[in-house]
Protein backbone atom coordinates (compact mmCIF):
# COMPACT_ATOMS: atom_id res chain seq x y z
CA UNK A 1 0.00 0.00 0.00
CA UNK A 2 1.31 3.24 -0.64
CA UNK A 3 0.49 6.70 0.73
CA UNK A 4 1.37 9.79 -0.28
CA UNK A 5 2.00 12.91 1.94
CA UNK A 6 3.29 16.10 1.64
CA UNK A 7 2.93 19.60 -0.54
CA UNK A 8 3.03 19.91 -4.38
CA UNK A 9 6.61 19.11 -5.13
CA UNK A 10 7.17 17.72 -2.43
CA UNK A 11 6.15 13.63 -1.66
CA UNK A 12 6.95 11.24 0.98
CA UNK A 13 5.84 7.73 -0.17
CA UNK A 14 4.58 5.96 3.20
CA UNK A 15 5.42 1.75 2.17
CA UNK A 16 3.99 -1.10 4.21
CA UNK A 17 3.81 -4.56 5.05
CA UNK A 18 2.99 -7.52 7.34
CA UNK A 19 5.55 -9.68 8.77
CA UNK A 20 2.88 -12.52 8.02
CA UNK A 21 2.30 -11.70 4.36
CA UNK A 22 2.78 -14.80 2.13
CA UNK A 23 1.05 -12.86 -0.83
CA UNK A 24 4.18 -10.43 -0.43
CA UNK A 25 6.42 -11.49 1.81
CA UNK A 26 8.05 -8.38 3.31
CA UNK A 27 11.84 -9.67 2.20
CA UNK A 28 11.03 -9.67 -0.76
CA UNK A 29 9.75 -5.92 -0.64
CA UNK A 30 13.31 -5.21 1.19
CA UNK A 31 14.96 -6.57 -2.03
CA UNK A 32 13.36 -4.07 -4.31
CA UNK A 33 14.02 -1.69 -1.99
CA UNK A 34 17.29 -2.06 -2.69
CA UNK A 35 17.36 -2.79 -6.28
CA UNK A 36 16.17 1.34 -6.50
CA UNK A 37 19.16 2.11 -5.44
CA UNK A 38 17.48 4.43 -3.25
CA UNK A 39 20.14 6.06 -0.07
CA UNK A 40 19.44 4.24 3.04
CA UNK A 41 19.22 6.80 5.98
CA UNK A 42 19.56 4.50 9.16
CA UNK A 43 19.47 0.09 9.05
CA UNK A 44 15.83 -1.39 10.71
CA UNK A 45 14.94 0.79 13.51
CA UNK A 46 12.34 -0.82 16.35
CA UNK A 47 8.75 1.02 16.72
CA UNK A 48 6.14 0.44 20.08
CA UNK A 49 2.80 1.32 20.55
CA UNK A 50 1.96 1.37 24.38
CA UNK A 51 5.74 -0.12 25.22
CA UNK A 52 4.74 -2.99 22.89
CA UNK A 53 7.30 -4.41 20.32
CA UNK A 54 5.16 -3.17 17.07
CA UNK A 55 7.54 -3.78 14.02
CA UNK A 56 10.42 -1.77 12.18
CA UNK A 57 10.51 0.99 10.03
CA UNK A 58 13.62 1.64 7.69
CA UNK A 59 13.80 4.72 6.20
CA UNK A 60 15.49 5.52 2.11
CA UNK A 61 15.70 8.98 0.58
CA UNK A 62 11.80 10.06 0.29
CA UNK A 63 10.55 6.18 0.99
CA UNK A 64 9.70 5.19 4.25
CA UNK A 65 9.57 1.50 4.72
CA UNK A 66 7.22 0.22 7.70
CA UNK A 67 7.09 -3.45 9.17
CA UNK A 68 3.70 -4.26 10.89
CA UNK A 69 4.52 -6.88 12.85
CA UNK A 70 1.90 -9.79 13.52
CA UNK A 71 -0.17 -8.31 10.56
CA UNK A 72 -0.82 -10.28 7.26
CA UNK A 73 -1.41 -9.12 3.21
CA UNK A 74 -4.30 -6.82 4.00
CA UNK A 75 -2.58 -4.51 7.17
CA UNK A 76 -5.63 -2.58 8.07
CA UNK A 77 -7.65 -5.48 8.21
CA UNK A 78 -5.26 -7.03 11.08
CA UNK A 79 -6.93 -4.32 13.46
CA UNK A 80 -3.37 -3.50 14.93
CA UNK A 81 -3.11 -0.30 16.95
Amino acid sequence: MLQLIGEIGKYHIVLYNGDWDDVVPFTDTIKNMRNLKLEESYLYTPWFVNEQHAGFIQLYSGVSFVLVKGASHQVPQSKRA
